[in-house]
């Protein structure tokens, strides 16, 4: 077989080959980290629900937006990059959560 691989969209498949890679072994233990903090499986059976959903709608509303306004940068990089500087912030907030630690 022949495989061509975009080298413009390399960052962008490793970033998320890496991202779900992390998510892989999380989301089973999801309902025992919470069970463990004291959240009640009521709210962590609907987190456990939700997510999955947010997902599978957040990927195609993306997409749709990046289509419609398209940028002047033909390999998006400006928008994955500013994609990962308003999510990454968020994430490292959570170490300020006393309730995590």
């Amino acid at each position: 077989m022949n495989f061509k691989v975009d080298r413009g969209l390399l960052p962008v498949k490793i970033h998320f080959f890496f991202f779900f890679a992390a998510l892989g072994p999380l989301l089973p233990q999801m309902n025992v980290f919470g069970r463990q903090l004291g959240v009640s499986p009521g709210v962590m059976g609907l987190v456990t629900a939700v997510l999955p959903l947010l997902w599978a709608a957040a990927k195609p509303i993306f997409g749709y937006v990046v289509d419609f306004w398209p940028l002047q940068c033909p390999d998006h990089t400006v928008a994955f990059g500013s994609y990962l500087c308003l999510k990454n912030p968020r994430f490292l907030n959570l170490y300020s959560n006393p309730y995590i630690h």
